[in-house]
């Protein structure tokens, strides 16, 4: 008999999820100073990436146009049509992926007529939560779309299915591994990354240019930071940086940015004692404190995400610099032609000679342990996995290399130059902690964060209290 899937503590599970969420912390290898774009049209672009790229010298290139994709249409993928297997399952996505997801459904009927999917599409906000109570009832949905930061935890509690010996009609070498790390719970496969994307600093130059800095030249230290910060923050007009710290995960994100570039760790090697209060850790959060404080981002950055201070500040040409993702550019491409020209896309930067690292997104689709139909779940899972149907399917980047050479649903053009910069560093990086008490640990922090910014504790205080916290969480 299976065991059951244990039942869980959820003041150990706060919600912690990140729109583009995230467990993989990916170090930005290079930058990529681009002039105006020339308008082209193209059909395909290279089946794989470099992961590195030089670091000494400014990379200049010609961004390309979006190639016009069909709405409409699905890329199928050549799947056996014979099989026994047959029944009603569900999907679970998140609403903004639900149009696609259906035009998928209605092409993977035509291949499996006999298995029947109800597409159900979820909001961002409660989804973690309606997740994994689904999870532990006794008829939960087949298949579901969850953000990395979950995987491993909803596989620590017994709540998904193993999926090795069903992967195995997979080409997983394909798959950035990476990707495939956020899906592994001791060594065994719990989901199939469909969605990945790294993180990096996005410039405007014309501001930059009008600021008397150099639009090809990003800063690399905190200390370039703060002066470009001060030297581009007009009161009432513009803001150095447009950080976002008011959803739980976004701060966490803005925050790991500078604890890493600092040389500082969230947990021990054991992952049973909270390290992000040491020194490394406390002047991270400082340096944060001194930028609020000083008036060089946005004061309601304690209250709105990344998404919102994107959108509100840097998309306006409100803010100089922004911490953002390759869904970024189209956004900015599609609202702001003349930003969209006058981009510069550099690492995030570092206050000491260490690898620096960026906490990305991505998604990866599971099984729950208890669904009543698994083989009719994981014919599903295995048709969307094709490197057409993950090109056609994701936000950001897919999970397979080879999908970059395929249209996608959202108009993304993989060889457009600002794109390639982020994916050229899809396949290195390092998880986050890989501990079911994850969402508790994101709570914690956060409210660190916070009130170390609005000023109620001091950057030490807060994060010692945090700290203390955490390591009852991980007992």
């Amino acid at each position: 008999m299976a065991s059951q899937p244990k039942k869980v503590d959820r003041r150990k599970f706060i919600y912690a999820g990140l729109g583009a969420a995230a467990l993989i912390a990916i170090g930005v290898a290079s930058y990529v100073a681009l002039n105006p774009p020339i308008v082209t049209q193209t059909t395909t672009v290279a089946t794989t990436i470099q992961t590195t790229v030089p670091t000494t010298s400014v990379v200049t290139t010609t961004s390309v146009a979006t190639t016009t994709v069909p709405t409409t249409t699905v890329v199928t993928t050549t799947v056996p049509t014979t099989t026994s297997i047959s029944g009603k399952i569900s999907w679970w996505v998140g609403s903004w992926s639900e149009e696609a997801a259906k035009l998928l459904v209605s092409n993977f009927k035509t291949i499996y007529p006999q298995i029947a999917v109800e597409v159900v599409g979820l909001p961002w906000t409660g989804m973690y939560d309606k997740m994994l109570s689904a999870l532990q009832s006794e008829a939960p949905p087949d298949v579901l779309d969850v953000a990395v930061a979950w995987n491993i935890p909803f596989a620590s509690l017994d709540l998904l299915l193993p999926l090795d010996q069903y992967a195995k009609s997979l080409d997983l070498s394909d798959f950035y591994e990476a990707a495939l790390s956020t899906a592994k719970f001791k060594n065994i496969l719990y989901g199939i990354p469909f969605r990945t994307e790294t993180g990096g600093l996005i410039l405007n130059k014309n501001i930059l240019k009008a600021s008397g800095l150099d639009p090809q030249t990003p800063p690399k230290t905190w200390d370039d930071f703060y002066e470009y910060c001060k030297k581009t923050t007009v009161p009432g007009k513009t803001y150095g940086a447009s950080l976002g710290f008011g959803e739980k995960m976004h701060a966490v994100y803005e925050y790991l940015i500078f604890l890493w570039g600092n040389g500082g760790e969230i947990l021990d090697e054991t992952n049973k004692t909270a390290l992000f209060n040491s020194s490394a850790g406390v002047e991270a959060l400082e340096f944060l404190v001194k930028l609020y404080k000083e008036g060089l981002i946005p004061k309601d950055a304690v209250s709105k995400n990344r998404d919102a201070m994107f959108d509100e500040y840097f998309l306006q040409e409100r803010s100089a610099m922004h911490h953002g993702a390759v869904y970024s550019v189209a956004t900015i491409r599609d609202k702001n032609p003349n930003l969209y020209n006058n981009l510069l896309i550099a690492p995030a930067c570092k206050n000491k000679e260490v690898k620096q690292y960026v906490q990305i997104g991505g998604w990866n689709r599971v099984i729950a342990k208890r669904s009543k139909n698994p083989d009719a779940a994981w014919k599903l899972i295995e048709f969307l996995s094709s490197p057409q149907n993950q090109a056609f399917y994701t936000h950001t980047f897919p999970g397979r290399k080879s999908a970059l050479a395929y249209p996608n649903f959202y108009k993304i053009d993989y060889s457009d130059p600002y794109i390639k910069s982020f994916a050229n560093v899809l396949d290195t990086g390092k998880l986050t902690p890989p501990v079911a008490q994850w969402g508790g640990i994101v709570d914690e922090l956060a409210t660190a964060i916070v009130s170390a910014l609005v000023g109620d504790k001091t950057p030490k205080q807060a994060l010692d209290e945090a700290a203390n916290r955490v390591n009852q969480l991980l007992k």
